[in-house]
């Protein structure tokens, strides 16, 4: 390949705004204009690779001594940001940056081994280091690849220096970022940000979004062995008596427009393969009381492995279903043993003394019922609304079925069916051979029969 010089532009304006003295390599020559990176990081050297620790560009030209030798460190006024005058490449027909550079022109670093070729920035925003704002380099239009000096606007803060984003770690770490101190207040927020993207009170303006957007990735693949995997660790320990609220967690999603579907939350276990598993499971929540500790309530409030909350202003109009809960099993195939919507798994391997495994608090006056099953299937009956089984065991029994107290009018309301069942209208008892009888118990619990006739 031929590298050829354009030599026609004429820049005005070289100038150096932040420019900060780095310690450099033992025995390197460092020249004016070269991009320069981390080495073992903490000291400079000339780039030869596109890098992820770029920190800026050579003010000048200095070949250093030998430490061991000198007793002296030798420093480098670095370019962090500001306008640099680089050599702008554009590779001939068969090359990978073959796209011509303009005013405007985000550019990466691109560094070419070639006996006379050398440091570069080129027309690439995978890996952007900066802007052309003045200068302007050609394709040759043939296999021949140009070059000339172009005037770029450095931004490794906001730009960032790799395409992987503006901090990129890549040695390996005990702990990649430590945040040990106390961070001060936010101003007009009595509250200390250790990290943010946006203030607590002023989100960041993306405006109108038209490709995928997300905030936070990470993605690894983990080959454990007897080891424990976590995405996200948050722990907070009280310190003191406290009036106000605390959460480890805090997930808010603000509608104001049209949108198909919204999670604030949203967790999701994937089995992609054969393999034997334990307890899976999109959210897990426990809430545990240890050792000999003492709890007094304060108000009406509850213990509770999860709480949901539905809330609609007396004033909103919404014209669809509501539900603080909704559960959608999708069992498309007849697995072994049996399947639920909602299981609660009243544990009794050691003592507990659980009241009820589900407890409805009912508390008012525009409720229709505090249960109902809607069969709505296109086909087929539902074998049983409710089915009440106890274990064939003697100790695995059913006291009673249904139990009643407390004011309870009736035993049943048999609203109108289309076939009159179960209950038909008539004035005629029914007559037969009682072939049985179903035990109950009275107020005063005296065992009651009521019997059952077969024609």
């Amino acid at each position: 390949m031929t590298l050829t010089a354009i030599g026609t532009n004429e820049i005005a304006g070289k100038r150096g705004d932040s420019v900060t003295s780095l310690p450099i390599t033992d025995s390197t020559t460092l020249t004016a204009g070269d991009f320069l990176e981390l080495s073992n990081g903490k000291l400079i050297k000339s780039v030869t690779s596109l890098s992820s620790n770029l920190v800026g560009v050579a003010a000048s030209t200095i070949t250093t001594k030998v430490y061991s030798e000198t007793g002296q460190q030798d420093y480098m006024g670095t370019i962090v940001e500001g306008l640099v005058i680089v050599k702008g490449l554009v590779e001939g027909s068969g090359g990978t940056y073959t796209t011509a550079l303009a005013i405007g022109s985000k550019v990466s670093f691109h560094y070419d081994s070639s006996t006379g070729y050398g440091q570069f920035v080129v027309n690439s925003s995978s890996a952007p280091v900066g802007t052309v704002i003045s200068g302007v380099v050609a394709s040759s239009g043939s296999a021949t690849d140009y070059w000339d000096y172009v005037l770029v606007q450095l931004d490794f803060e906001s730009v960032g220096p790799n395409a992987g984003g503006a901090i990129n770690i890549t040695s390996t770490n005990a702990c990649a970022i430590n945040v040990s101190a106390v961070q001060t207040d936010e101003t007009g927020l009595t509250q200390a940000a250790v990290f943010k993207h946006g203030s607590y009170q002023t989100a960041l303006a993306y405006g109108t979004q038209t490709a995928h957007l997300v905030l936070k990735s990470m993605n690894i693949t983990a080959g454990a062995t007897a080891v424990y995997v976590f995405g996200n660790v948050t722990r907070i320990t009280t310190s003191a008596t406290s009036t106000g609220y605390m959460n480890c967690s805090y997930d808010y999603l603000s509608v104001g427009h049209n949108l198909v579907n919204g999670w604030a939350t949203r967790g999701r276990v994937a089995l992609t393969a054969t393999c034997e598993v334990g307890e899976m499971s999109g959210l897990l929540g426990t809430c545990e009381v240890t050792g000999t500790t003492a709890i007094t309530v304060t108000g009406g409030a509850v213990l509770a492995s999860a709480i949901l909350d539905m809330d609609i202003a007396t004033t909103a109009t919404v014209a669809q279903e509501v539900t603080c809960l909704e559960v959608r099993p999708h069992i498309r195939a007849n697995i072994a043993g049996s399947s639920s919507g909602i299981r609660i798994n009243v544990n009794c391997s050691t003592a507990n003394y659980l009241d009820y495994g589900l407890d409805i608090r009912s508390m008012s006056a525009n409720q229709t019922g505090a249960m109902r099953v809607l069969f709505t299937g296109a086909s087929a009956s539902l074998p049983a609304a409710i089915i009440l089984e106890g274990q064939a065991s003697s100790t695995s029994v059913i006291t009673s079925g249904i139990k009643m107290q407390g004011s309870t009018t009736y035993f049943a309301d048999f609203g109108a069916s289309v076939d009159a069942a179960p209950f038909t209208k008539n004035g005629t008892a029914k007559t037969g051979t009682c072939s049985g009888w179903i035990s109950v118990l009275d107020q005063d619990g005296t065992i009651g029969y009521v019997n059952v006739y077969t024609n």
